[in-house]
C-alpha cells in the first residue's frame, strides 16, 4: 500500500475444531522486492521486468511508479511509462506470447537492447499451470558485444598482416616445393627399382611384387638357404603413419598371422614366419599355392559338377571344423578365398585363404566391427565387394548370413551359411540372391526366400546335397547342419555313382586339360582376379579403408 507497486497477497484460512472459519491469516509481498535480480541488475544499463500478458505491470523497479496510476489508483500499464526500451519491448509480437525461454532484439531510441523473456508458472493442486505472467531481462547490446565488436577490428587487423607475410613465405618457397617434388618422384623412384632387385625379410629374400592393396603387399619370395619358395605378406610402412590406422593394421595383421599359425589342417594355407622388420614393417611368409580360387574357377570354366562340389565342400569343412573347434570363425567364407590347387602329386586340394577378420567366439556377442550398415542410396556395388568400415573388412555382400547383417551374434554355423552361397556358387555359376548393388543382396539374405536350386543345376544333382545346401542356407542357423565336421560327414555319406565321381583319370584329365603346365598367379583381392603369368596363387591382402570413411563402399 505504501509503495503503490503491485503486490501479492497470500491468503490461508484457520478452523475451529468443530470446523467454523475462525480467523484468515494473509501476507502480502511487494513482486519488485522477491528477487534481488529484478531489484538491482548487475549489468550496466540493464534492467528487469515482470508484466502479465495483458500489458499490466507487476514490477519494474527501474523507474519510479508513474503519478497516474498513484493518482486513479489502478494497476500500472507499461504506457504509463516514458520507457523507449519498455515501449519498444512491448510492440514486439513474441514478448507477451512467449511460451518458453525467448531472446529478441530491440530496436529502440535509446539503442540496440537484447531482451530474454521468459514464462512464469505456478502450482494449483500440485499441478503446474501458466499464469500469463512474464520476465524479461533487458540488456544495451554495446554492454555484451562491446568488447567482441573491439576484438573483431583487432582481428581484422591481425588478419591483414597474417595474410601479408604468409604471402611472402609462401613466394619464399614455393621455388622448393616444385624442387621437393622432383626429388621425392625420383626417390620413389630408386625405392621401387631396389625393392624389385631385391629385399630382405628375415631369411627371405624378396624376389618380384605378386600384389598389392590398399594395406600391403604380397611377393614372391626365396629363403636364403633352404630351396624352398613363399609367398610373403606386408603392410605397407606408410599405411602405419596414421596413429588409428596403425594400431588397427597390426592388430588385424597379427590376429590373421597368430590364426593361421595356430592352423593344422592341410586345407588352410600354412604359415611359415611372422615378424617385424627393424623398419617397422609387419610381414607374415606363407605356402605358394599353384592353383585357382573358385571364383576364378566358374568365372572362367563355369559351374561345376556336383560330385567335384562336394569333394571341395568337405575339404573346406575340415578347415573350418578346426578353427571352430579352436573357437575361431572365418567371418568372410566366399569363392575367392578357397583356392584349389594341386600339391605334390595330389590335385584338386582346396585351401582355405584370408582370415583377416577372424573372431573369436570368446567376443563380445555382437562384435561391431562384423555389424553391416548399408551403403547410401545410389552407390551400386558389385556383388563382391567387400564392405569397410575405418579400414576393418566386415564381410562380402553376396555370402554374409542373416545374423551377421542384423548385428546378432554369431558362431560356427554363420560360416556354413557363407558356405552354402559357395556351394550353390559351384553349382549354379550365380549367386543365390543376385542383386545390382549391396543393398538388395543384403536385403535379400535376411527377407527373401532360398530360390529352388535343381531348375538352376544342369547336370546331375543329388537329393542329399541338395537339401544340405538348402539347410545350409536357412535363415535361422537352427535349421542349420551343427558343425563343419557334422556337414562333412553328411557331404561324405552322399552316394556317387561311378559315372559322376570325381576321381582318378576324371580329375587329371581336367587340370591337363584346363590348367597345364605353370599355373598362372590369381590374387585374392577385391578387384576381378588379377592373372600374373608363370607364378602359382597366394592370397593377397585385404585393402583398407582411409581412416575417414565410415561403411564406404570402394573398389580397389
Amino acid at each position: 500500500f505504501t509503495s503503490k507497486t503491485t503486490g501479492l497477497t497470500c491468503v490461508e484460512p484457520v478452523y475451529a475444531a468443530e470446523g467454523a472459519l475462525q480467523a484468515v491469516v494473509t501476507v502480502d509481498f511487494d513482486i519488485g522486492a522477491l528477487s534481488r535480480f529484478i531489484a538491482s541488475t548487475t549489468l550496466e544499463g540493464a534492467r528487469a521486468v515482470v508484466f502479465a500478458g495483458d500489458g499490466t505491470i507487476l514490477a519494474f523497479p527501474s523507474a519510479p511508479v508513474p503519478e497516474i496510476a498513484v493518482r486513479e489508483a489502478r494497476l500500472v500499464r507499461h504506457g504509463d511509462y516514458a520507457d523507449p526500451v519498455l515501449a519498444a519491448l512491448f510492440r514486439h509480437p513474441g514478448a507477451t506470447r512467449a511460451a518458453h525461454l525467448t531472446f529478441l532484439m530491440l530496436d529502440t531510441d535509446a539503442g540496440p537492447f537484447l531482451a530474454s523473456v521468459a514464462p512464469i508458472a505456478g502450482k494449483r493442486a500440485g499441478v503446474e499451470t501458466p499464469l500469463d505472467w512474464h520476465l524479461a531481462a533487458l540488456v544495451p547490446e554495446a554492454t555484451l558485444l562491446g568488447a567482441t565488436h573491439r576484438l573483431e577490428r583487432q582481428a581484422l587487423i591481425a588478419s591483414g598482416v597474417a595474410l601479408l607475410v604468409a604471402l611472402g613465405v609462401a613466394m619464399m618457397f614455393a621455388w622448393n616445393v616444385v624442387r621437393m617434388q622432383r626429388d621425392v618422384r625420383a626417390a620413389r623412384a630408386r625405392r621401387r627399382s631396389a625393392e624389385a632387385e631385391a629385399r630382405e625379410l628375415g631369411s627371405y629374400r624378396l624376389v618380384a611384387r605378386l600384389g598389392e592393396g590398399g594395406m600391403g603387399e604380397v611377393w614372391r619370395a626365396e629363403h636364403r638357404l633352404l630351396a624352398r619358395q613363399a609367398a610373403i605378406k606386408l603392410v605397407r610402412p606408410e599405411v602405419l603413419v596414421d596413429p588409428l590406422s596403425r594400431r588397427k593394421a597390426r592388430e588385424r595383421f597379427r590376429r590373421e598371422a597368430q590364426t593361421l599359425a595356430s592352423m593344422q589342417s592341410r586345407h588352410t594355407i600354412r604359415l611359415y614366419d611372422y615378424g617385424v622388420t627393424d623398419d617397422g614393417t609387419f610381414f607374415y611368409v606363407m605356402e605358394l599355392l599353384d592353383g585357382l580360387d573358385l571364383d576364378k574357377l566358374v568365372r572362367t570354366y563355369g559351374p561345376q559338377p556336383a560330385a567335384r562340389v562336394i569333394h571341395l565342400l568337405v575339404h573346406a569343412c575340415q578347415s573350418l571344423a578346426e578353427a571352430h573347434e579352436a573357437g575361431l570363425l572365418h567371418r568372410d567364407i566366399k569363392p575367392a578365398n578357397i583356392v584349389t590347387c594341386r600339391m605334390a602329386d595330389e590335385i584338386d586340394v582346396a585351401k582355405v585363404l584370408d582370415f583377416g577378420i577372424v573372431q573369436s567366439l570368446s567376443e563380445p556377442t555382437v562384435d561391431p566391427i562384423a555389424v553391416v550398415s548399408l551403403p547410401a542410396p545410389g552407390r551400386p556395388l558389385d556383388a563382391t565387394t567387400k564392405l569397410t568400415r575405418d579400414g576393418a573388412v566386415i564381410g562380402t555382400p553376396g555370402y554374409i548370413p542373416p545374423e551377421q547383417i542384423l548385428g546378432a551374434s554369431l558362431d560356427p554355423r554363420s560360416d556354413l551359411y557363407a558356405l552354402g552361397c559357395v556351394a550353390w556358387w559351384l553349382l549354379v555359376g550365380a549367386e543365390v540372391f543376385h542383386s545390382d548393388d549391396a543393398q538388395g543382396a543384403l536385403r535379400a539374405h535376411v527377407q527373401e526366400a532360398v530360390p529352388p536350386l535343381r531348375p538352376r543345376v544342369a547336370g546331375w544333382l543329388p537329393d542329399e546335397l541338395e537339401a544340405l545346401v538348402v539347410r545350409l542356407l536357412a535363415k535361422d542357423p537352427q535349421d542349420r547342419p551343427p558343425t563343419a565336421a557334422a556337414l562333412a560327414e553328411a557331404l561324405r555319406a552322399i552316394v556317387i555313382p561311378p559315372a559322376h565321381a570325381w576321381v582318378g583319370e576324371r580329375m587329371e584329365a581336367w587340370w591337363r586339360s584346363h590348367q597345364p603346365g605353370a599355373l598362372g598367379l590369381t590374387l585374392a583381392t577385391r578387384d576381378q582376379p588379377v592373372l600374373v603369368p608363370g607364378a602359382p596363387t597366394v592370397a593377397a591382402p585385404r585393402p583398407a579403408a582411409a581412416a575417414t570413411e565410415v561403411l564406404t563402399p570402394r573398389k580397389g
